[in-house]
């Protein structure tokens, strides 16, 4: 830098002193920091400056630029600073070569700035000042073959990662100088140099860098003028020409334009035109990527964009409700962000939304959707009229995957508003639409939509005191419809799990697996076929699956670590899981998968390698992606089966719901009983979700109503049920049931015979003289009694039941019903005569027996009861049943004689 004073000094060429590459280092920096010093002391265009064209030619050697010492580098760089300011505005006579060396050489030491704690750290600001007072690159500019705008780039670069929070305003004002002059000397700024502005004003570097941010924002600010023309020509190429092949930003074009908008509204009206034309072209990639532009702009926090351009918002608009797909596509994934940070906006975008919903195109209805529910984050006051109305609509949706989308997500917000329990009159007005938008999938036909109805009640809504009549009936109408699939899909999966099992089993010889695997894989192709959606596609990874989970248990094995994949879908699939733990360790499982696709992210996609002892037969290629689809079809097992995962509070509430029905309205629809019917049937098969008390109370409670469409099945349930109440020593409970099924003995025949079952379940240890004293008590050969059919079916069942308690008594009985039967003579008296007829009169079949054949006449009941009946009394006394067994031969053979079979017709 000049000196201050007027006078400038006389130099004589004995004062530069020699810088030869030879002198010793401390002599070299020595007379360095001297001729620094003289150099300090000139002005620009000093005109006794060919004194120093020695001097320079030796400082462009390459031995200064590579010095091992930091300071050697750094004077000779302030050095050659002041070479170049005391010869601007020309340059010394240097090669082109030697001189874009050394403007390399300055914009290298700029980057030292960065280290604000540098002893050197003076020394390069008074570099850089230098540097900026003659504007000392603006030569550098102006070199031909491009060499101009390598050394910008290093500049730019330089000062950018340079910048520092400590660094003083004067020092940034100094670099915002230094470019904003290198950017005005250009007749068009290079897209290059813009990119490297473009680069520190979007993310990531925006978050990483603040104080970059802050420098290149007032470059821009500073240099509108010059950079205006630039800018739009690299918005048109990108949009218009599409030469992006040289552009690295060209992707990012979208958060270029939003930071703009925030930066410089002069730049960005620049560009308004440009991207409103491209929305309204021909061209569909065109409008997609403007509408991605004003998109991401309009939907972006802290603007007000939309409401400065709504000529361009309105034309937005129009594109994204009646573009295409693709468009459209583009467009929705910013509708979170409308919402969350632009509420003023709503009311146009929640119009859009409902042209969406009803768009042709599966996926943007799906996406809607997935908005929705970002958008409202699971709060019922935030689903507008316009958006209940859409969730209404796409919940009935003609495509599955829609319907479920909408359906779970109104189970969700269902659930967290039930949890909270402050309900205001205008949440529980929303939570009746909630409930009844889910209560009309119940009318669909497809087993998936019954499949999600029952997640839906099971998992959301059944655990609620909500609209009972209308869920129980639902929910009683699908189960009945759907569980023999979910069912014999279970079976399956817990066969499946058995053979992957005995492929790990090391017992168990190769050929033996071999074996196995042929019956792997013909399940596999059978559970894909018939219980899963996609049949071919998910057949595919079911079998990646069941490879790794072979490989992942045996590893488990060998690591003697029991959380293997196959160990805990066992344990799910097991009898007494409770529904919420089924679903927390299929998340376990959901989540290995996971952790496996995060790995094989990290890898190139390959081929999984193949187990030795599992043939190719099974092997799929496990490429990239396939962990996140077994994660998938992992859900979506386990959604297939939801109704067999019963939780204990659900089954209570269910039973509560159906004992308040029938004990307030006696008389149900048949159908109703049908559902009940089919329910408990499945139930059964999982005694331990009644295991407690108010359940089983329940069940007692539902025994006293006599209801005898319920009452077969409502004793099956107790039987099975016995061993849990026996457990709960519930001495009250044990008197009550053993009552009432007393009085169940006296009805038609199938419910006395599961009646009698139920009492010797429940009273084990006791059933032999119970039984005794059911014989002693009952007169069983009573013929002209109107139970004599009932009491014969319960005879045959207790002597098989105990045999040797009821040996002789139950052969008498037998033996003088059968006699009197086969003796028996029929005459051509008529039918009024009860002596030709006497079943007719007196045991004709009881008025409560629903599913009686009435082409079955009462006689022929009789006659076959009484073979039935012998017949299990034979099975039970066996090798003392041989008298009866020559009565059961008489029987039938008097039959034959008579020219009759055991309808009570001739042939």
């Amino acid at each position: 830098m000049a000196s201050s004073s007027g006078t400038v000094p006389d130099i004589l060429p004995s004062q530069i002193l020699s810088v030869s590459p030879s002198l010793p280092t401390n002599k070299l920096l020595d007379n360095l920091t001297k001729n620094q010093r003289l150099l300090q002391l000139l002005p620009q265009n000093y005109e006794k400056r060919h004194y120093f064209t020695s001097f320079c030619k030796t400082l462009l050697d390459d031995f200064f630029y590579s010095h091992e010492r930091d300071d050697i580098q750094l004077y000779a760089a302030i050095c050659l600073a002041d070479i170049i300011r005391i010869w601007a505005p020309n340059l010394p006579d240097a090669p082109p070569e030697k001189l874009l060396n050394m403007f390399l050489f300055l914009a290298r030491q700029l980057l030292g700035l960065k280290k604000i704690d540098d002893p050197l750290f003076s020394r390069r600001y008074y570099l850089l000042e230098n540097l900026s007072m003659v504007q000392s690159f603006i030569p550098a500019v102006n070199l031909e073959d491009n060499r101009g705008c390598q050394i910008s780039t290093v500049v730019l670069n330089n000062l950018f990662n340079a910048v520092q929070k400590k660094h003083t305003d004067q020092l940034k004002n100094l670099m915002i100088e230094i470019v904003s002059v290198i950017l005005a000397e250009y007749e068009s700024v290079p897209f290059s140099l813009l990119e490297l502005l473009f680069a520190r004003i979007i993310d990531p570097e925006k978050k990483l860098r603040e104080e970059c941010y802050e420098l290149v924002e007032s470059i821009i600010r500073r240099g509108e003028s010059y950079l205006k023309p630039a800018i739009a020509e690299y918005f048109k190429t990108v949009l218009i020409t599409e030469d992006t092949e040289s552009l690295q930003l060209h992707s990012k074009i979208y958060y270029v334009f939003d930071e703009l908008c925030h930066i410089s509204e002069s730049i960005v009206d620049e560009l308004i035109p440009t991207i409103e034309h491209r929305l309204t072209v021909s061209n569909e990639k065109h409008r997609r990527d403007a509408a991605k532009i004003v998109a991401y702009v309009t939907s972006s926090p802290n603007n007000d964009f939309a409401q400065r351009h709504k000529t361009l918002w309105n034309t937005f608009l129009d594109q994204f409700k009646n573009g295409t797909s693709e468009i459209q596509s583009t467009c929705i994934k910013h509708l979170k962000s409308y919402f969350v940070n632009h509420p003023e906006l709503r009311a146009d975008l929640e119009d859009v939304m409902v042209r969406l919903s009803l768009s042709a195109d599966t996926n943007i209805r799906s996406q809607l959707m997935a908005q929705i529910r970002a958008i409202t984050s699971s709060n019922l006051l935030d689903i507008s009229d316009k958006i209940k109305q859409i969730l209404c609509e796409r919940a009935r949706d003609k495509i599955w995957e829609v319907r479920k989308e909408a359906l779970d997500y109104l189970g969700h917000v269902y659930k967290k508003e039930c949890i909270n329990q402050n309900w205001s009159d205008d949440i529980q007005q929303q939570l009746t639409w909630v409930a009844n938008c889910i209560i009309h999938l119940y009318y669909q036909k497809t087993t998936q939509d019954k499949l999600l109805a029952e997640r839906l009640l099971t998992f959301y809504l059944m655990p609620w005191d909500v609209n009972a009549d209308d869920k129980v009936r639902v929910l009683l109408t699908l189960y009945s419809n759907v569980d023999e699939n979910a069912q014999r899909f279970r079976r399956q999966l817990v066969k499946l799990i058995d053979f992957c099992l005995q492929m790990t089993d090391s017992n168990i010889s190769n050929d033996e697996k071999q074996l196995i695997e042929l019956k792997l894989v013909s399940l596999i192709h059978v559970i894909a076929l018939r219980c899963l959606p996609n049949p071919d596609k998910n057949e595919s990874v079911l079998k990646a699956l069941a490879v790794y989970a072979i490989k992942n248990h045996k590893q488990s094995l060998i690591n003697n670590n029991e959380s293997s994949i196959l160990s805990i879908f066992k344990q799910a699939m097991s009898d007494g899981i409770k529904s919420k733990e089924a679903y927390a360790l299929a998340n376990g499982i959901g989540q290995m998968l996971l952790e496996e696709a995060a790995k094989e992210q990290k890898r190139f996609p390959g081929n999984t390698t193949e187990d030795q002892t599992i043939t190719p037969t099974i092997v799929e290629n496990n490429g990239h992606g396939q962990y996140t689809k077994m994660c998938g079809l992992i859900k979506t097992m386990f959604e297939k089966i939801s109704t067999l995962l019963f939780d204990q509070e659900t089954v209570s509430k269910l039973l509560k719901s159906i004992f308040e029905r029938i004990s307030n309205e006696p008389e149900q629809p048949a159908s109703y009983y049908e559902y009940i019917n089919q329910l408990l049937k499945v139930f059964i098969q999982h005694p331990f979700i009644f295991n407690s008390s108010e359940s089983l109370e329940l069940l007692c409670n539902l025994l006293k109503q006599r209801v005898l469409e319920l009452a077969p099945i409502l004793i099956r349930t107790i039987e099975a049920c016995a061993p849990l109440i026996i457990t709960l020593n519930q001495h009250n409970m044990m008197t009550l049931l053993n009552s009432e099924l007393q009085s169940y003995l006296t009805l038609h025949p199938p419910i006395a015979k599961r009646a009698l079952y139920c009492l010797c379940a429940l009273n084990p240890n006791k059933k032999d003289e119970l039984l005794e004293k059911m014989i002693d008590d009952t007169q069983y050969d009573q013929f002209d009694n109107d139970q004599f059919i009932t009491r014969l079916v319960l005879l045959g069942h207790m002597i098989e039941i105990s045999p040797n308690v009821l040996d002789d008594m139950g052969k008498r009985i037998l033996s003088n019903i059968s006699k009197y039967i086969v003796d028996k003579q029929p005459t051509n008296d008529d039918e009024d005569n009860m002596t030709t007829s006497f079943f007719h009169g007196n045991f004709t079949l009881l008025p409560d027996e629903p599913h009686s054949d009435p082409e079955i006449g009462a006689d022929a009941r009789v006659k076959r009861e009484l073979v039935k009946a012998m017949t299990r009394a034979v099975l039970g006394l066996r090798e003392n049943s041989d008298g009866l067994f020559n009565i059961v031969y008489k029987l039938i053979k008097k039959c034959i004689e008579n020219d009759q079979d055991f309808t009570g017709e001739m042939r």
